[in-house]
């Protein structure tokens, strides 16, 4: 015939399949479940209680991104916080051994 491949001279072997073998592994169980002994690190945490009603300064900035994100500076320390949060969740964090204690 013609256009047809000539036969190869090496024939077509395969190799051997793999093969499994059953043996006994411990496996490590997952994250126990239920709350973490440590929290999140708190970003306002260690301050003197304060009354949520006095006045407080805070100087805000804008960082942007995809997401909008606000960096609030107040008492001393400053966390960024995105830009779907409230108001309120904001001073909640910042005021947070006081809501805790009472």
């Amino acid at each position: 015939m013609v256009g047809c491949m000539a036969a190869s001279p090496k024939k077509n072997t395969r190799s051997g399949s793999t093969t499994y073998e059953w043996r006994r592994v411990k496996v490590r169980g997952g994250a126990p479940e239920g709350p973490s002994r440590q929290g999140p690190p708190k970003r306002f945490g260690g301050l003197q209680r304060r009354d949520p009603k006095s006045a407080l300064t805070l100087t805000i900035l804008h960082r942007g991104g995809a997401e909008s994100w606000w960096l609030v500076q107040a008492r001393g320390r400053s966390a960024a916080f995105p830009g779907h949060r409230c108001l309120d969740d904001v001073m909640q964090e910042i005021n947070a051994d006081w809501y805790e204690e009472r």
